[in-house]
């Protein structure tokens, strides 16, 4: 067994292997980083709709308000809540209404997901 793992041939293709792995590794980490990157612009962008609809709506985003969408990285939770700011009557229908949906949709999703297995 040691001669074999000695032999030029053999030494050569575990480097191939080694190198191959690594590569795929990598191209996976680019891939999911990506797709990190991609998903956070989609959260940024989101956070900035919610503000443009309240405001074209003249809702009063205190600093409260903005922290909170600052911080939310839902971005099902985000897309709620420009729905509801589209249509709300006060900037408490916004987040009351978008959260109480979201928490009614969250279950649907899990068990829809679940049949399919």
């Amino acid at each position: 067994m040691g001669s074999l793992m000695q032999d030029p041939n053999v030494q050569e293709l575990i480097d191939e292997w080694v190198d191959k792995g690594r590569a795929m590794a990598r191209a996976e980490a680019q891939a999911e980083a990506r797709a990190d990157s991609f998903e956070q612009g989609r959260i940024e962008e989101m956070r900035v709709a919610v503000h443009m609809v309240l405001a074209a709506r003249s809702l009063p985003v205190t600093p409260d308000v903005c922290v909170q969408i600052g911080h939310e990285r839902d971005l099902a939770r985000l897309v709620s809540w420009v729905k509801a700011a589209v249509t709300a009557r006060s900037l408490g229908d916004v987040f009351e209404t978008a959260d109480s949906v979201s928490a009614r949709r969250a279950p649907q999703s899990r068990t829809r997901a679940t049949r399919g297995r």
